[in-house]
């Protein structure tokens, strides 16, 4: 904000110390009105052309900052022909000598070497240009004191806070498509700890969450508490109570459980399971279901854990620093576009102006 009103208060200043600096030489409103008044309209054309290729940019605010800047400009280079001849009367025709106004003075698009030079500097740019290009890491854009980030690598390395947090959201329709999206992602988790890419994480991680997946845990449940070794079991934990003076009715409870048989949950059964933070993890709204899962990873191995993650998984990854990272990204995309756009709207308010190849 602080930039952009620069821009525009620099642009409408400098039309009016135009008009000024040209009456103070000259005093005359006729002569400053057929020097100045094409001049400042296509000035003021060019810059709001310009704003207005931000029309095509992914970014609302842009867009009506564009609309808003436009019209500032352009009116601004009317008014002060339409206000500043009337209202300002210099004392007296001042006739300068300067250094400034000597070089003003110089007719450039009638010296060949200068065009000459003109000419190979836009030859040249045509293959550097695309050296230049934006940052996306916000991180390495604020400058830090030596002092301070050796302090902040102390701290880091004491509170182990140097790690990043990520959240990876699993959604869809229903929970169980959500839940099985949670479920692969459980799985890659679980790989990405294994390589140490990840710290550690934290979510609905005690049992599978899709019915698909709870069924077959399931399945391996009940194989594997046949009834032999459900009985084998019971006989041997009242044996070997007794000799404590436990009754022998202690693990009813118990038994009563590994005989009883279980079907897969869903999401209401699992929320009034009351299970160690559940709510924490798991949302709907209108129809739709979210599972989330905190990931804890080192700040050198994020951008990898990330690519692979995308690769592998379908989930949302929620990171400020990667959302403006990937914000940033966009705007940076759009505005390669922005320059091509406003330099042929540009070149084009200026042959409509000029006529004349040099002159643009």
């Amino acid at each position: 904000s602080l930039s952009v009103a620069a821009v525009l208060l620099g642009i409408t200043i400098d039309y009016t110390l135009h008009v000024l600096t040209h009456f103070k030489k000259s005093g005359d409103v006729r002569a400053l009105y057929k020097e100045l008044t094409r001049p400042l309209l296509m000035s003021g054309a060019t810059n709001a052309v310009a704003f207005l290729c931000l029309l095509f940019v992914h970014s609302s605010a842009l867009i009506d900052l564009g609309i808003f800047a436009s019209i500032c400009i352009f009116s601004s280079s009317v008014f002060t022909l339409l206000l500043i001849p009337h209202l300002y009367r210099p004392r007296e025709a001042i006739r300068y000598n300067s250094l400034i106004d000597k070089i003003a003075g110089f007719s450039f698009e009638r010296s060949k070497p200068l065009i000459a030079i003109c000419v190979l500097l836009l030859l040249i740019s045509c293959f550097t240009s695309g050296r230049v290009g934006y940052n996306n890491n916000l991180a390495s854009l604020n400058f830090v004191p030596k002092a301070l980030r050796e302090t902040e690598v102390k701290l880091d390395t004491l509170l182990n806070t140097s790690s990043k947090s990520l959240y990876l959201v699993s959604s869809g329709e229903s929970f169980e498509k959500a839940a099985r999206k949670a479920d692969s992602l459980f799985v890659s988790l679980e790989r990405a700890k294994a390589s140490k890419q990840i710290i550690h994480y934290t979510g609905l991680t005690m049992f599978p969450l899709s019915k698909e997946a709870q069924a077959s845990s399931l399945q391996h449940w009940e194989k594997f508490w046949t009834r032999e070794r459900s009985a084998d079991l019971k006989a041997r934990l009242i044996n070997e109570g007794e000799k404590y003076g436990f009754s022998p009715h202690t693990h009813d409870m118990f038994y009563e459980r590994i005989a009883q048989q279980h079907t897969p949950m869903g999401m209401d059964e699992i929320m009034d399971a009351k299970l160690l933070s559940t709510a924490d993890f798991l949302a709907s709204r209108d129809s739709f279901y979210t599972i989330s899962t905190l990931v804890k990873v080192a700040p050198e191995k994020r951008d990898q854990f990330l690519k692979q993650i995308d690769k592998t998984n379908d989930v949302l990854v929620i990171d400020r620093q990667h959302l403006n990272e990937h914000f940033l990204g966009q705007l940076r995309d759009d505005f390669n576009r922005l320059v091509g756009y406003s330099f042929f709207a540009v070149l084009l308010i200026l042959w409509v102006f000029f006529r004349r190849l040099e002159l643009v």
